[in-house]
């Protein structure tokens, strides 16, 4: 049986939240006028940063094809992988035929497509940029 008692304790600790989430909103409002040009700078910084890191994978990745150098300037690397590129639903029929799963876990399959020399399967060399959390110069 519902208690009067811990229903009224409900709405209030509900009423309690609103108040409480309207009282942050206001501060976050606030903060956020206060502070917009260092919000804005924030921002503005981001965008140059993923546009520089954009310029810096296409020049790397294009500077690895020519020397085959990992170890880039300000200790940018190169990493080198593998894509799996298949059909789904050659894979799925595949993986129904090996009893392995009822529905295709991809993550799964394609960590074992490239040893299994698969005929519906092929990969593609695949070039990733790392970034350092700090650029040394």
């Amino acid at each position: 049986m519902i208690k009067e008692i811990d229903v009224k304790k409900l709405k209030k600790e509900m009423e309690t939240q609103e108040i409480n989430k309207s009282l942050l909103d206001t501060f976050k409002d606030d903060f956020e006028t206060k502070h917009k040009d260092l919000i804005d700078s924030i921002k503005d910084s981001s965008n140059a940063i993923e546009t520089l890191k954009n310029t810096i994978t296409t020049d790397a990745k294009d500077e690895f094809e020519k020397n085959k150098v990992k170890k880039l300037l300000g200790g940018i690397g190169i990493r080198e992988g593998k894509d799996i590129i298949y059909e789904d639903e050659n894979a799925l029929k595949w993986a129904k035929e090996k009893d392995l799963f009822l529905q295709l876990d991809k993550k799964a399959f394609e960590k074992v497509a490239v040893s299994l020399n698969l005929d519906f399967v092929k990969t593609k060399d695949k070039i990733t940029v790392t970034f350092p959390k700090e650029i040394k110069l």
